[in-house]
């Protein structure tokens, strides 16, 4: 019995792509039957990057307006950025993933709380920014940057 119970948790782990399939793609879409929120490893890095419940329960919305998902293949880093429908400017948000350093960040962006964006790693807030959150990995804070290195 504990073999089967292995097996199948093997095997479900197999099911859910890797972070990398998902390049290009939108969180809605789904690769080989899977949606980029499915996996439960994934949602797990993004609870543990906020104690704000609010804020991943939004970063996991499906009603939205997403950028497709940028991938880092040499880092198997993603960004993954979204925002308020007919409301872009005042309110967005980035989620960045980190699968070698096993970590998440999220940043939100809310216009009526401030003119800055707020970066959440390892479950509280970690640094404010004068600019709205990326939808480019290559637009990262340095802080964020090093806040995931593995």
């Amino acid at each position: 019995m504990a073999s089967l119970g292995g097996s199948a948790l093997l095997v479900a782990g197999e099911l859910y792509p890797s972070i990398t399939a998902y390049n290009g793609k939108y969180a809605y879409e789904e690769v080989n039957g899977w949606r980029f929120f499915d996996d439960p490893s994934r949602v797990a890095l993004i609870e543990a990057a906020s104690s704000d419940r609010g804020l991943v329960a939004l970063v996991q919305s499906d009603d939205v307006v997403t950028a497709p998902i940028e991938v880092d293949e040499s880092q198997l880093r993603a960004i993954y950025w979204a925002c308020e429908p007919h409301n872009c400017g005042s309110h967005n948000w980035a989620l960045v993933i980190d699968r070698m350093a096993q970590k998440a960040a999220i940043c939100q962006f809310d216009e009526n709380a401030g003119k800055f964006a707020v970066w959440h790693v390892g479950g509280q807030p970690v640094l404010e920014s004068d600019l709205q959150c990326p939808f480019e990995l290559s637009q990262m804070p340095e802080e964020i940057d090093q806040a995931l290195d593995p």
